[in-house]
């Protein structure tokens, strides 16, 4: 996992634009009803802002949450690797031509770990979302991490109280022995997810979360009631490599996209299409 953190890019502030009449109109998203709760703040300036991060960031650091949700994400992140760095070692530098392509090479321990982060809320309103952000700059800064990589590279996703159909779409993207192996989610607790829903709506409408959610392992962040609205029910989710292999081979041929076309509650936005 040793990587050079990369400088941060300079905070800036960005002026509106101006309203038209089309978008006064609008219905709110997700994350702006989110940010209009209890917990919303008036908008502030990129210094007012910055400075807003940086108190939760060290509030975050000096809680007893902290410290155990760290170790939680970097043993999952450590046991990724170990796997990958063995399966590396295993074959030497011959490239696996049943599973990987030109532009994907095996990772090794060396390689940095790339961060995506989806469904973040907005951090210059809401408190939960800067608290949630302030998390993953400290996880990032825990494991030295700091650069985005190319197609093979092990891969945090981190996303936090996102729609359940994000998630299976993310499963659905890296569909694979070799990609799942490489991938660690931070969000939404996928065992709870599938204890919720009926079994039939979950294998309808969440066919990749309901096939894979009994070969990952899961480990809850600790909570505490300071963090109860900003880290409930979030886990630690990775994909041991012989769990993966386990599984029938026709269960990786199956590939067919989402559509979500009679889905409920779809907490996504679907691109409108014709």
């Amino acid at each position: 996992m040793a990587a050079g953190v990369a400088a941060p890019e300079p905070w800036s502030a960005v002026a509106p634009r101006k309203k038209t009449k089309s978008s006064a109109r609008r219905r709110p998203r997700r994350d702006e009803r989110r940010a209009r709760g209890p917990q919303a703040e008036p908008e502030a300036d990129g210094e007012a802002v910055l400075r807003r991060l940086r108190e939760a960031e060290e509030d975050l650091r000096n809680s007893d949450f902290c410290s155990s949700a760290l170790e939680t994400v970097t043993q999952c992140l450590g046991k990724q690797l170990g796997q990958l760095q063995g399966l590396t070692e295993a074959l030497g530098r011959l490239a696996l031509s049943s599973s990987l392509g030109p532009e994907e090479p095996l990772a090794t321990s060396t390689s940095p770990v790339t961060c995506v982060c989806y469904g973040l809320g907005n951090f210059a309103t809401s408190v939960t979302a800067r608290s949630q952000l302030a998390f993953m700059l400290l996880f990032l800064e825990r494991c030295q991490e700091g650069k985005r990589s190319i197609q093979g590279q092990p891969t945090v996703f981190y996303m936090p109280h996102c729609g359940t159909a994000l998630y299976n779409n993310l499963l659905w993207s890296n569909w694979s022995v070799d990609a799942l192996s490489r991938v660690v989610i931070i969000g939404n607790s996928l065992q709870c997810i599938e204890e919720r829903l009926l079994t039939k709506i979950l294998h309808k409408n969440y066919p990749y979360i309901a096939k894979i959610v009994k070969s990952l392992e899961e480990f809850p962040l600790p909570q505490t009631p300071r963090y109860t609205d900003t880290f409930n029910d979030t886990s630690v989710h990775w994909f041991p490599l012989l769990k993966l292999q386990g599984l029938p081979g026709d269960l990786w041929a199956s590939r067919e996209e989402p559509d979500y076309q009679d889905c409920e509650d779809l907490e996504i936005i679907r691109k409108q299409t014709g």
